[in-house]
């Protein structure tokens, strides 16, 4: 390479093929209630199911944290280290999102599959 250089950012990423599974834990961009233009990367669980990636996807998740529960819709994860969390973590079902595709950054691991029974008990009581 002769001179400048080349810079690499998560928008230039692509995604073709990438299918986001249910249960599968993600760092993506995630937009601050207070103000949607400003984003934090944080972990999220995807709850719905089986999305391919497509120009206007964009997945159901529910934000993880590493604060306690506050309600009955914060599940603890349980299996947090199986799942590639590294501090033992909460999911915040209450605050349950759709987050398009190019906000999604890399997967760093998928639920124990009790934590996300939890999870979806948790998501179906918010339209029971």
């Amino acid at each position: 390479m002769t001179g400048g250089s080349t810079k690499r950012t998560t928008s230039m990423i692509s995604f073709t093929g990438t299918r986001f599974n249910r249960g599968e834990i993600w760092v993506a961009k995630v937009a601050y209630y207070e103000d949607p233009a400003q984003f934090k990367p944080r972990p999220v669980v995807i709850v719905s199911d089986m999305i391919p990636s497509e120009q206007n996807v964009a997945p159901i998740v529910v934000p993880i944290t590493k604060s306690r529960p506050r309600n009955q819709l914060d599940v603890p994860i349980q299996h947090w280290r199986e799942s590639g969390l590294v501090t033992p973590s909460t999911a915040r079902v209450s605050k349950l999102i759709t987050i398009h595709q190019n906000r999604m950054i890399f997967k760093i691991g998928t639920l124990h599959e009790e934590d996300l029974q939890n999870i979806l008990v948790a998501c179906r009581s918010l339209f029971a």
